[in-house]
């Protein structure tokens, strides 16, 4: 089997550093992945946010708490874990990304964080076929 996530997006908020009882640096970074679609029913272009806890470790944990911030954009790759814990007395779990590769994307500021990737309103307008799935029914698709 294959578990592998790869996300771009921007951090919600600033990096939250911790440390186990051993000592190593574990960071949580909150991401906002935006995805820009057309329906078949509709050529009005909409969007999708997905808010994505990731899960930092090692040197990586100490660098995204010490450059990244709310509003910072970077590349994620990792594989997605589920965590179980207990609350209350009541069992629940969370899905999560456990980071392997965490890349800025950004320029550095005079300050040394990475600045903000572009906001909302900023953000370039999508080209109808660029990051939007192939135009086709299913009887096009030449198995089933």
């Amino acid at each position: 089997m294959y578990n592998k996530v790869l996300l771009i997006g921007n951090l919600t908020a600033d990096p939250e550093i911790r440390y186990t009882p051993s000592g190593a640096p574990v960071t949580t970074i909150r991401l906002a992945c935006t995805e820009k679609f057309r329906s078949k029913s509709s050529t009005e272009l909409k969007e999708e946010t997905l808010f994505i806890n990731c899960i930092v470790w090692g040197n990586q944990a100490t660098s995204a708490h010490q450059y990244l911030k709310k509003g910072s954009k970077c590349f994620v790759e990792g594989k997605l874990v589920i965590r179980e814990y207990e609350k209350d007395g009541i069992r629940r779990w969370v899905t999560e990304v456990r980071v392997q590769n965490l890349k800025f994307l950004g320029s550095p500021t005079k300050s040394g964080t990475f600045e903000k990737g572009p906001t909302q309103q900023h953000s370039a307008e999508v080209e109808e076929d660029e990051f939007m799935p192939p135009d086709f029914n299913d009887e096009d698709i030449p198995f089933s």
